[in-house]
C-alpha cells in the first residue's frame, strides 16, 4: 500500500536544492545592497541630499524581482511557449517606447528607459535579455533535426536577433546589443549548429560590430584608451585610472569594509560600473 506521507525523494532534492538557490540568492543582495550603499553614500547626498537614493531604488527592484520569481516558479513552460510570440512582441513594443517623447527617457544623449509612474525608469532592453534566450530556446527546439536549414531556422533566427541588436542599439546602448549578439551567436554554437554556418555568423558579425563602434566617437576614444592605458590620465583615462588606484589602495586585505578615499570621492559614478573597484578598496584582493 502506498504510504501517502512519504514525500517523492525527487520533490526532496529539488527542495533542498531551491533552498540553496535561495540562500546563495539573499547572501548575494545582501552584500550587493551594503557594497553599493558604500560606494554611492557620498555621491548620493551630494547629487540627491539622500544617502539612502540608491539603495531605495535597488531594494524596490529586488521587491519587484522577488515578485517575479515567485510568479515564474509557478507558471508552466508550456504556458511559456504559448505566451512567447506575445512575450517577444511585447518586449519589442516596449523597447519602441523608449523612442516616444514624453514616454522615453533621455540620459547623456541615450534613450534606453521609459517613465513609469510612481516608479523607477524602466529599461527594456534587460527584458530583451530574457525575450530573445527564450525565443532562441523554443525555435532551436522545434527546430532541432534541420538546425542547419538556413530558410527555417537560421534566417528566422538571425532576424529575430538582428531586430533587437539594432533597435537597442540605436538607443545608444552599445553594450547591451553587443551582449545580446554574444548570448545569440554562444546558442547557436550550444544548440549544434554545423561549424561551417557557426563561423559564417560569426564573420558576418564582425563588419556589423565594426560598424556599430565606428559611428561614434566616443567609442573610437574608448578602444584608444584601453590600447593606451598611460594616454590622457586625466580625461579619458581618467576613471580606469583611479578604478586601478582603488583596487591597488585596496592591497590584499583591503582597507576595510565601507572605507576607501577613491570610491567615496574620486571615481565618477562608482555605484554603476566601476563598484567593482569600491569593493576591492574595501576588502582587497582576497575579499
Amino acid at each position: 500500500m502506498l504510504d501517502m506521507n512519504v514525500v517523492p525523494e525527487k520533490a526532496v532534492e529539488k527542495n533542498t536544492s531551491d533552498m540553496y538557490f535561495i540562500a546563495a540568492m539573499l547572501l548575494l543582495l545582501g552584500l550587493g545592497l551594503v557594497t553599493l550603499f558604500t560606494c554611492s553614500a557620498s555621491y548620493a547626498n551630494r547629487v540627491f541630499d539622500d544617502s539612502f537614493y540608491f539603495i531605495k531604488r535597488q531594494l524596490l527592484s529586488c521587491f519587484v524581482g522577488f515578485i517575479a520569481l515567485l510568479l515564474f516558479s509557478y507558471i508552466d513552460m508550456q504556458f511559456v511557449r504559448k505566451m512567447l510570440p506575445f512575450i517577444v512582441i511585447g518586449t519589442f513594443f516596449l523597447c519602441l517606447l523608449t523612442y516616444l517623447p514624453g514616454i522615453g527617457v533621455e540620459r547623456n544623449g541615450a534613450r534606453r528607459w521609459i517613465r513609469l509612474p510612481l516608479l523607477s525608469n524602466f529599461q527594456p532592453s534587460e527584458l530583451v535579455k530574457i525575450a530573445i534566450v527564450l525565443y532562441l530556446a523554443n525555435l532551436f527546439d522545434k527546430k532541432y533535426e534541420i538546425i542547419n536549414d538556413v530558410k527555417k531556422t537560421i534566417i528566422p533566427a538571425v532576424s529575430g536577433i538582428m531586430l533587437f541588436v539594432f533597435v537597442i542599439f540605436f538607443q545608444d546602448d552599445f553594450s547591451t546589443a553587443f551582449f545580446i549578439l554574444l548570448v545569440s551567436v554562444s546558442m547557436f554554437f550550444l544548440a549544434g549548429l554545423s561549424l561551417y554556418w557557426f563561423i559564417s555568423l560569426f564573420l558576418v558579425s564582425i563588419p556589423v560590430l565594426v560598424l556599430f563602434i565606428f559611428t561614434e566617437s566616443y567609442r573610437v576614444n574608448r578602444i584608444i584608451a584601453f590600447l593606451n592605458p598611460l594616454q590622457d590620465l586625466h580625461g579619458i583615462n581618467y576613471q580606469i585610472n583611479a578604478s586601478i588606484k582603488a583596487i591597488s589602495n585596496g592591497g590584499f586585505w583591503g582597507e576595510g569594509f565601507g572605507i576607501g578615499l577613491q570610491k567615496s570621492s574620486a571615481i565618477p559614478e562608482v555605484q554603476a560600473d566601476f563598484i567593482f573597484a569600491g569593493w576591492v578598496e574595501g576588502m582587497g584582493l582576497f575579499g
